[in-house]
C-alpha cells in the first residue's frame, strides 16, 4: 500500500471509530441519568450534590432531560458537553439547557474550547487548536465579578460568550431536537459560573434572531433561577475552578 494511501486508510478508521463512540455516548447519556427524568429530581441531585439551587423557570416548558451538544458539527474540529434538562420559551426565541451534571474541569480550557471549536480551529483528537496565533481570551469572553455576581448568583466570577458560528453547532442523538435549533436559534451564548473552592457550572442560551436581542434579560431571568449554597461542605481546590 503506498504511503499517502497507508495514512488515509488510518484516518477513515480513526474517524470511524470517533464516530462509533459519540453515537455510544449519546446512547448512553440517553439512557443513563444521575436522576430521574423530573425536574424536581434535577433539581435536588444538584442541591445535594453540588451546595447549588436551581429553580424551574417560569413560562418554560421541558423539551427533553439528556443530550450531547457540540459547538460545531465536525468530529475532527469540535468538543462536546452533555445537557439536560432542556427548556423552551413560550415565545419561542430562547432555549435554554442546564448541565446534565457537573463535572470537574477547568472553566478557562472548557470555554477556549468551545470557542475554537466554534472558530474551527480545534483539534478534538490532540484536545488543542490548529491555530498557533496568540488566544485573546478577553475579546471573546465578558469576565465579572465582585457584588453584581455575589448578591445573584452567590459566585465569585461568571464566564459569558458566544460560541462563533452557533448555527454550524448540533445536537447529536436528538434528531427533533436538532431541527428546532437548525431552524430556529443560530445563537449560542454560553456561561460559566465559577465560586472559590466549588465546582463551575456551565448552561447554554440558545438564541433566535429576537431572543438575541433580548439576551440580557434572559441572563437576568438565570440570575434568579441559579444560586450557590455558603453552607455546602464538599469543598475541591480553587484550581479546578479557574
Amino acid at each position: 500500500m503506498r504511503p499517502y494511501l497507508k495514512a488515509k486508510h488510518k484516518l477513515f478508521i480513526l474517524i470511524a471509530v470517533f464516530l462509533c463512540c459519540c453515537k455510544l455516548f449519546s446512547q448512553e447519556a440517553q439512557e443513563k441519568l444521575y436522576y430521574e427524568k423530573n425536574f424536581s429530581a434535577f433539581s435536588s441531585y444538584f442541591l445535594e450534590n453540588y451546595g447549588i439551587a436551581c429553580k424551574e423557570p417560569e413560562n418554560m416548558s421541558i423539551l427533553t432531560y439528556n443530550v450531547i451538544w457540540a459547538p460545531r458539527n465536525d468530529s475532527k474540529r469540535s468538543t462536546a458537553n452533555a445537557y439536560g434538562p432542556i427548556f423552551q420559551s413560550e415565545d419561542k426565541e430562547c432555549i435554554l439547557a442546564y448541565p446534565i451534571t457537573n463535572i470537574y474541569f477547568r472553566p478557562l480550557n472548557q470555554i477556549i474550547a468551545e470557542i475554537k471549536s466554534g472558530l474551527g480551529t480545534y483539534n478534538s483528537r490532540s484536545g488543542h487548536s490548529d491555530d498557533t496565533s496568540t488566544f485573546e481570551f478577553n475579546n471573546y469572553v465578558s469576565t465579572i465579578t465582585g457584588k453584581a455576581v455575589r448578591e445573584t448568583f452567590n459566585i465569585d466570577i461568571l464566564y459569558i460568550y458566544d460560541i462563533p458560528n452557533a448555527d454550524s453547532s448540533c445536537f447529536m442523538g436528538e434528531e427533533q431536537l436538532e431541527i428546532i435549533r437548525k431552524e430556529n436559534y443560530p445563537y449560542c451564548t454560553g456561561l460559566v459560573l465559577c465560586k472559590e473552592g466549588r465546582i463551575a457550572t456551565g448552561i447554554k442560551l440558545f438564541l433566535s434572531e429576537k431572543g438575541k436581542l433580548k439576551e440580557d434579560e434572559y441572563i437576568k431571568m438565570l440570575s434568579k433561577l441559579i444560586r450557590y449554597s455558603d453552607t455546602f461542605e464538599k469543598k475541591i481546590n480553587w484550581y479546578m475552578v479557574q
